[in-house]
């Protein structure tokens, strides 16, 4: 990886390191984090010296450029350094450090976003963190340092968001929320060094969010860095007030946490709060902002308390009061000491600007304090003229611009006093009206005017308008005077009245305080009870979106799965298709190769391995083919020509013997004297050699004797000794192999002894198991009784119920069946029916079951409602010979129903004539039949269980 990663520095690679630094995080963040951590510090070494590099290539270039170092100088040499010297130097920065700079840049991003809300590698982030704000810090990249600011803001609110995850940054873990602020200081830290306000502004906006969040308190350090950033901050901004706030919190914090300060230092901050807060404006000198702008000044205000850490919006009195009662005045120097009270305490208005012109002018030599002294000008005249109006009712306004009249550079001209003046009566603030005719300045003795609610300072008389104001209230005192002189009894009544119900208080103070203190049990119990439902609502809450995040993981690792699943059927498709197509290439080539035969893509596409195959068997069986054709007029000339050549050297082959029988001969005898004198030469040089060499003989065989016996010994010593070590070689592995042995059976009888312990557990595990299981058969059948037996109460107490409520609809069926065959036969008495006496005697009708005879009544009483029409006798079907021409009502109306099939509310007809089956009528009446017949009343309860 370090290999690998210094490569990619090399190269200037990005894109490459990013995608590579991404994957080792994945490989190593769960196991080895500290691997990632050594190769992102080597990184960053590598390309910090890169840029270093870079940078002293980039200055040994410009300064090889200078020639000669004491040359002169001329005109023209000056002019064309000042045209080029500095476009070379930019044009080699560019060529060289820019690129490396801009890799070190995306480096650091790179590594952030690798590094983002991963608790195991949050100390990493936080380093590279640091290291790219003092990136930006030393090289001041201001556009860089925007765009980090935003990373990191972003990256914690996606901290924020993903809570739940695995391996999330939690910021409810104070180390954690520790990091995050100490990075915060710093990027507030670096912002104020690179003067970028706004992005400091936001960076104090997510520390005090952090800090609210804090469950430690914060570094003391911290804070006092933090309001210190905050108090710039509100200077650049140019809010006296909240300037002035921040300075106040500084010193607090400063003062709390640093007891033994230096005097020197303590008496700086003291005299920073001081004029900070004499140059929060008296008054508003602009005119009045519209109400858009005022909503937006409310937002912007409470956003500065709440950095501040203030409930309410600070005001100048209140911030004149803190410093008058506090010992900040006395650690001021005499002047400053001096000019707070000329501001806020005494009533010159004569002199007041003369007065405190050596203060400004002494705080303007002080750059730390200069940018004070234009607000406390416009403080010094709004007073000026404020005193003003409490003893003139008009003066010329030379006289008032010789009154405002300060030392250079302090003066104020006449058209500035004369525009602060318009602005303030504009605004309500002054009751000023000037009169340019003559010149003069007016103030309204208007007892009814609005006046301003700013800060009036020393009074020396109330206003007209303030008497007016509290006339009421004095002759409300004045009266009560004079009737507690008149009337000495009305004291006595009210001191009276006044013990009464202290005494009535003291008697009722025990029940109240009882009852208090039961509705305070009551509230603790109602807010035990709500934590509790909202505990157990929450718990709840939990663990279905824990059911939910699993079944949702459940699905996503499903159509994973099945997704992977077709995909790899789609890849095995393809690979086979591939394989095909190009073995099918292959077999083209081989055919192409072999046999001559040519095929194209498209026939390659269509054809399988069997079918091409086939035609190399084809092809090769037409090749040879054609090949055994050719051969066998190839042998067949052969032949002939053979047979003619054999034919015609005949003759000539008993010549030839001949001619070759001399030549042989020639050759053996040439070879035979060859060898011949050979073999004598060397011959006569063996014997030389052997009349030489038995000279030496003796010598060499006393040699030979000599290095036998020396040999022989040392033979017969390395004999000994390999068999004394083989000795000991052998009695070593017989005592290894018995040692050996025996540690074998010791392990064969610890393991056999595990093995027994083993089998005895799980034994005894079964046993329990088997137990376990068989109890829980046990309760599982009883409870299944249990629950049979209730059911089967259940349904017993039903059919009970059911029966009772079957007999009480059979009763209250029956009686008002009575009733309506009671009014059937008052009114069939009392009614004319033509021809009654005519007919004969009703035929006796056939004893019917219990529920068709409470039924008929009914029926007969719907069916004789079409029983006296016109024709109802003649619709009737053909009677029997036993009938009358005219039958009493029922029986007619029993005729006309029986001659037209009858439709039942649930749309099934039964057809004219049909009868009832006695079976069914013996059987009791379902919701359907009675529905059908209308014979019956079934209660909605009934039916219900029934259905």
């Amino acid at each position: 990886m370090r290999r690998l990663v210094a490569e990619c520095v090399k190269k200037r690679d990005g894109q490459m390191l990013k995608d590579v630094l991404q994957s080792y995080r994945n490989i190593c963040q769960n196991t080895h984090p500290e691997s990632l951590d050594r190769v992102i510090a080597e990184l960053i070494e590598l390309a910090e010296a890169g840029v270093k590099d870079a940078q002293s290539k980039a200055d040994k270039l410009n300064v090889e450029k200078i020639d000669d170092l004491e040359a002169t100088e001329s005109p023209e040499s000056i002019l064309l350094s000042v045209v080029s010297e500095d476009q070379d130097k930019d044009r080699t920065d560019r060529g060289v450090v820019t690129p490396w700079l801009k890799f070190l840049w995306e480096t650091y991003r790179n590594l952030l976003d690798t590094l983002r809300n991963n608790t195991r590698l949050e100390t990493s982030y936080h380093e590279v963190a640091q290291k790219a704000l003092k990136f930006c810090k030393d090289y001041e990249r201001r556009n860089e340092f925007r765009r980090l600011c935003e990373k990191l803001r972003t990256h914690l609110s996606a901290i924020v968001k993903s809570t739940n995850q695995v391996h999330g940054v939690n910021l409810q873990d104070a180390d954690s929320l520790q990091r995050h602020l100490e990075l915060r200081f710093d990027q507030l830290e670096v912002a104020t060094t690179l003067e970028l306000w706004q992005e400091a502004y936001r960076s104090t906006e997510d520390i005090h969010v952090l800090i609210a969040n804090s469950k430690r308190a914060p570094n003391p350090a911290m804070l006092v860095d933090y309001y210190e950033k905050l108090t710039r901050i509100m200077t650049v901004s140019g809010n006296r007030l909240f300037h002035a706030a921040a300075w106040h919190r500084y010193y607090e914090v400063v003062c709390n946490f640093t007891p033994k300060m230096d005097p020197e230092l303590h008496k700086t901050l003291a005299s920073h709060v001081v004029l900070s807060t004499m140059a929060v404006p008296i008054i508003n000198p602009m005119l009045r902002i519209a109400t858009m702008q005022e909503d937006e000044n409310k937002v912007r205000e409470s956003r500065y308390c709440n950095l501040l850490g203030l409930t309410h919006s600070p005001r100048r009195s209140t911030l004149i009061a803190a410093v008058v009662n506090s010992d900040i005045l006395t650690r001021v120097a005499p002047e400053l000491r001096s000019l707070f009270h000329q501001l806020e305490d005494q009533f010159h208005p004569l002199s007041i600007c003369h007065s405190v012109a050596p203060t400004l002018l002494s705080l303007l030599e002080k750059p730390e304090f200069s940018n004070y002294v234009k607000s406390l000008q416009v403080c010094v005249v709004t007073r000026l003229l404020q005193q003003l109006s409490q003893v003139y009712t008009s003066l010329k306004l030379d006289y008032l611009l010789s009154l405002a009249c300060f030392p250079e550079p302090l003066a104020f001209s006449a058209n500035e006093v004369e525009q602060f003046v318009m602005n303030g009566c504009r605004s309500g603030e002054f009751p000023i009206r000037l009169d340019y005719k003559t010149r003069s300045v007016h103030f309204t003795t208007d007892v009814f005017s609005e006046t301003s609610h700013a800060s009036k300072g020393r009074q020396l008389q109330p206003t007209p308008s303030e008497q007016i104001r509290s006339q009421l209230a004095n002759l409300a005192t004045s009266l009560l005077t004079v009737t507690r002189a008149i009337d000495p009894e009305v004291t006595r009544h009210q001191l009276e009245s006044r013990a009464q119900a202290v005494a009535t208080a003291l008697s009722q103070m025990k029940e109240e305080h009882e009852w208090v203190m039961q509705r305070k049990a009551l509230i603790e119990r109602r807010k035990e009870i709500t934590e509790t439902l909202r505990a157990r609502k929450e718990k709840e809450a939990a663990r279905e979106k824990a059911l939910r995040l699993q079944r949702e993981l459940e699905a996503s690792r499903r159509r994973q799965a099945e997704e992977a699943e077709r995909r790899e059927r789609e890849r095995l498709e393809k690979e086979r298709e591939t394989i095909r197509l190009i073995e099918a290439r292959k077999m083209a080539e081989s055919l192409k190769a072999t046999s001559g035969l040519e095929l194209n893509e498209k026939e390659l596409v269509d054809l399988d391995s069997e079918k091409l195959t086939e035609l190399r068997v084809a092809h090769l069986d037409k090749v040879q083919r054609t090949k055994e054709a050719r051969f066998k007029s190839v042998a067949k000339r052969l032949d002939h020509i053979e047979r003619a050549i054999r034919l015609e050297e005949a003759p000539l082959k008993d010549q030839d013997y001949e001619k070759q029988n001399e030549r042989d001969l020639e050759t053996y005898q040439q070879t035979r004297d060859t060898k011949l004198t050979a073999s004598r030469h060397a011959f006569d040089e063996g014997m030389k050699l052997k009349s030489k060499m038995q000279r030496m003989l003796p010598s060499y065989l006393d040699v030979k004797r000599t290095l036998e016996s020396r040999r022989s010994d040392e033979l017969t010593k390395k004999k000994k000794q390999i068999e004394q070590k083989i000795a000991t070689e052998k009695k070593y592995r017989v005592e290894e192999f018995h040692r050996l042995r025996e540690q074998e059976k010791a392990r064969k009888v610890a393991e056999e002894a595990e093995r027994k312990r083993r089998e005895e557990e799980e034994r005894i595990r079964a046993e329990e198991e088997a137990r376990l299981a068989e109890e829980r058969r046990v309760r599982e059948a009883a409870e299944r009784e249990a629950e049979l037996e209730r059911r089967r109460k259940l349904d017993e107490i039903a059919e009970t119920q059911r029966r009772r409520e079957e007999e009480v609809a059979a009763r209250q069926e029956a009686r008002r069946l009575e009733r309506l065959a009671q009014q059937q036969e008052a009114t069939t008495a009392n009614r004319y029916v033509p021809g009654a006496f005519s007919r004969k005697a009703p035929t006796p009708v056939a004893p019917v079951s219990s529920s068709s005879a409470a039924a008929e009544p009914l029926s007969a009483l719907r069916r004789s409602e079409n029983a006296w029409r016109p024709g109802a006798a003649r619709s009737a079907g053909p009677t029997t010979g036993d009938e009358s021409t005219i039958s009493p009502p029922a029986a007619t109306a029993a005729a006309g129903a029986a001659s037209r099939p009858r439709t039942n509310p649930f749309g099934n007809a039964r057809p004219a004539g049909a009868e009832q089956d006695p079976a069914a009528a013996a059987k009791p009446a379902t919701p359907l039949a009675s529905a059908s017949t209308g014979a019956r009343y079934v209660p909605p309860s009934q039916r219900n269980r029934q259905a």
